[in-house]
């Protein structure tokens, strides 16, 4: 070939393998050709003629099916380098719509267009990187498209979408699953309905170009409802069928306020029209919900009604530069944003009105075998596509553990020394700090660490909240909660970014919701949830605790328990109480210094030693500031200062009986026998220490009690009494170590 070095760069070695299983129905049918990228002259613009695939240099055509073949002969003469890749033919195929989507994909980065994404999530099928790696394609089902279709669509850009059904066509195939989509073939005539209508816009709609929706009930926002409402006459229709607009706007709008105000206001189309009864059965329907009409039903009728109307979210997403739709006449204000409301509340008396129904899925063994391990990230806590929360009283270092945490992520190191399951990119979104404060904590904990800030470079990001506010969920004035704008800008810039850990700090400054409302906080947890979801990522939550909060204690936490609730984990931090500052043989004024960290859904906490516990030390940064960083502490043996040959002494010393007759004793109740009294002065440690050691020295054996006659009371009592054997032993194993 001539001028190959003009030609797009190979994104791939064109075999498809493994084979996505979306594709193993087309990959089932004979309707496959082979490509190669050349060029008509040098540095024309390349083009991909078909070639058959047992015959590699002969040309196929797409109205002789005798020149496809199958798809193992087409990755035969790929694997053999005698083509650059597979392509399928869509003639006398009714069973699939394909979508190419060109010029909407960064190729170095993966970063997708705006309404290239809004496509793929409207579509909810398979979806792939087509093989110059700038553009996509979505294939799905077919049930309703009769005819033959080939359209194009120009978009934003320079983008386009063609829309291919059944016609003397073929479009290359990669296999390369776009992360954002399901591998799985779904109905998508209902989008390609659509588009075909925005691609010719002035033009007569046939049934075989517009064909009437096959999804039961798809979701509709607010927008598309009061837009289809606007569409749908009212020439003083019959009860039953002034009912049945209503059911389905209450249904498509949860039952919502605005629901209920766009409803009476196209009902007051009509002469008929009453407040008070469109008022009785919006309560109604609370009591006895309707389950089989819903935003389908709205659909369908305003595209009756006019044949060339698209719902405004499409349009607006797919067209920006369009007028925005005209909202129906007296509908609430707050139907203005195409944002999910939260469920209502019904009404009083309706709080045991039947749900809608639903259908079980029954159990399948074969799912077991292809069930996937949880994508864990960092420690027992983090997980790719959960949320989790991290909660402490102030001035327990919670910030600096968040950062440790995100470092060790970015890195790929356990600073913390909590293992790291998946490194990756980390964000780290800070709502009350300005920018240059965070980078203060990072530099501290750099330096703390020894870590190079090189190291970093393209694996973290830091925003401040002062920068660029973070707030996913808001309440309108009359009370109803939305979400933001910001949840899909936020995993639109975490996918492009392929972030893998974001924390937020402070939760409650996410949200402007009543902290206290537990229906509120469970519907900010919920669009978390879907952040980490939809972007694929971990999301950590800093919470603040309540005044009095014990760590370990999930009601610990400020506000409204849903949060907690909805998380997949909860880790609790708390400074070092006075009991085990003794133990450890720390003084008032250094227990401070000193953080626990517990699972706070767990309500086992474990013991003191076998806890994780952290330090906070001030680190002096370059420019005479000194900031808090955070690093692993583990707390010395009591054994440290005796030596092997000393613990014997003690434990002869213990075990055998005082001058005055009498044992020593292991109970503290014994007052002047107790053992730990000679212990403390022996060696030199608290009270708690000496403990710890009586307990060893029980442990290993080398202590007993048993029962003597006690000289001063003259009557039988219990007291302590070495075993020989074991101090020999340790004796012999001190004067060895001694010898070498």
């Amino acid at each position: 070939m001539d001028g190959t070095a003009s030609l797009p760069p190979r994104d791939g070695d064109g075999l498809i393998c493994p084979l996505p299983e979306a594709l193993r129905a087309l990959a089932a049918l004979p309707h496959w050709v082979i490509w190669r990228w050349t060029e008509a002259t040098p540095g024309s613009k390349p083009d991909k003629p078909l070639f058959r695939a047992g015959d590699p240099w002969r040309h196929a055509s797409t109205q002789d099916p005798a020149s496809w073949d199958t798809f193992g002969a087409a990755m035969g003469a790929v694997a053999a380098a005698e083509a650059d890749g597979a392509g399928y033919v869509l003639r006398d195929d009714p069973t699939h719509i394909f979508l190419d989507l060109d010029n909407c994909r960064d190729p170095v980065t993966g970063a997708l267009s705006d309404w290239a994404l809004r496509l793929v999530e409207e579509a909810g099928s398979y979806a792939e990187v087509t093989p110059s790696g700038r553009g996509l394609r979505i294939i799905g089902t077919n049930e309703s498209l009769r005819a033959p279709v080939h359209r194009r669509i120009a978009m934003p850009a320079g983008g386009s979408v063609e829309i291919f059904h059944r016609c003397p066509r073929y479009v290359t195939v990669s296999g390369r699953l776009l992360r954002e989509a399901p591998d799985a073939l779904r109905p998508i005539c209902d989008i390609a309905a659509d588009l075909l209508l925005l691609a010719q816009p002035t033009a007569a709609t046939t049934p075989d170009a517009a064909p009437p929706r096959s999804n039961p009930d798809p979701a509709g926002s607010p927008q598309d409802i009061a837009s289809a409402l606007a569409q749908i006459p009212n020439p003083d229709l019959p009860w039953d069928e002034w009912s049945n607009i209503g059911m389905a706007v209450w249904r498509a709008s949860a039952g919502s306020a605005a629901g209920l105000a766009a409803w009476t206001a196209w009902s007051a189309k009509s002469g008929k029209h009453q407040d008070a009864a469109c008022q009785e059965r919006w309560q109604h329907w609370f009591r006895s919900p309707p389950d089989r009409i819903g935003y389908a039903s709205l659909h369908r009728l305003a595209r009756e009604a006019n044949p060339l109307w698209v719902k405004p979210s499409l349009v607006t997403a797919l067209m920006p530069s369009a007028a925005a739709p005209t909202r129906a006449q007296g509908a609430s204000a707050e139907w203005e944003g195409d944002v999910p409301h939260a469920t209502p509340t019904p009404p009083s008396g309706a709080q045991n009105a039947p749900v809608a129904s639903l259908v079980a899925t029954p159990f399948d063994p074969a799912d077991l075998a292809a069930l996937r391990p949880r994508e864990w990230v960092y420690g027992h806590f983090l997980i790719r596509r959960f949320v989790s929360v991290l909660g402490a009283p102030g001035g327990t270092g919670k910030t600096a553990y968040a950062l440790a945490v995100a470092l060790s992520v970015a890195l790929g190191r356990p600073l913390v020394e909590e293992p790291v399951h998946s490194p990756g990119r980390a964000w780290i979104y800070n709502l009350e700090d300005p920018r240059d404060e965070l980078l203060r904590r990072v530099q501290a904990a750099l330096i703390a660490h020894r870590i190079p800030a090189t190291d970093l470079a393209g694996r973290l990001f830091l925003d401040s909240g002062r920068d660029q506010p973070l707030v996913v969920a808001a309440r309108l004035p009359d009370g109803t909660v939305v979400a933001t704008p910001i949840v899909e800008a936020l995993i639109k810039e975490l996918r492009r970014r392929q972030v893998t850990l974001l924390v937020v700090d402070p939760f409650v400054k996410s949200h402007r919701l009543e902290e206290n409302r537990n229906e509120q906080i469970d519907f900010a947890a919920a669009l978390w949830s879907r952040v980490a979801d939809a972007a694929g990522c971990a999301v950590l939550l800093v919470h603040h605790f309540r005044k009095g909060g014990i760590a370990g204690d999930a009601d610990a936490f400020r506000g409204a328990s849903a949060l907690v609730d909805a998380a997949r984990a909860a880790v609790a931090l708390r400074s070092m109480d006075e009991k085990e500052a003794e133990r450890f043989g720390l003084d008032e004024e250094e227990r401070w210094f000193f953080v626990r960290a517990d699972n706070a859904k767990l309500n086992l906490a474990p013991r003191p030693l076998d806890a994780t516990w952290l330090q906070l030390r001030s680190i002096a940064l370059p420019n005479g500031d000194h900031v808090q960083a955070i690093a692993r502490w583990r707390p010395a043996s009591v054994f440290k200062e005796l030596t092997l040959a000393a613990s014997a002494d003690l434990i002869e010393q213990l075990g055998t009986p005082r001058e005055d007759g009498e044992r020593w004793s292991k109970r503290k109740q014994d007052s002047e026998r107790w053992a730990g009294s000679l212990i403390t002065k022996s060696v030199g440690c608290t009270e708690a220490q000496a403990r710890a050691i009586l307990d060893g020295y029980f442990a290993s054996k080398a202590l007993r009690t048993v029962e003597y006659q006690s000289p001063k009371q003259r009557k039988p009592r219990m007291g302590l009494e070495h075993d020989p054997q074991v101090v020999a032993g340790m004796r012999l194993h001190a004067k060895e170590d001694h010898d070498e």
